[in-house]
């Protein structure tokens, strides 16, 4: 979800294994929680802003109660 929406950054790995080291996932979160200034830290919060005010929206509360809830009440039956 992240990566479709762009409200995350991705932490840089290594080529060989794939892990990533301490200092890249700190440089990573300091991009986003401290250079709030900077890009790419700055798109990320606006981002993460937008898709929080749509989220906490009360019409798109009830549209998504209602589609996960009434219309598809079989899941919940499973």
């Amino acid at each position: 979800m992240g990566r479709e929406l762009r409200v995350g950054m991705e932490v840089e790995r290594r080529a060989e294994d794939g892990f990533f080291k301490r200092e890249d996932v700190c440089k990573t979160v300091r991009c986003v929680m401290v250079e709030v200034d900077k890009e790419p830290g700055k798109r990320v919060r606006e981002k993460h802003e937008r898709l929080k005010q749509f989220l906490l929206d009360d019409k798109v509360q009830c549209r998504m109660f209602e589609e996960d809830f009434v219309k598809k009440p079989c899941c919940l039956l499973v």
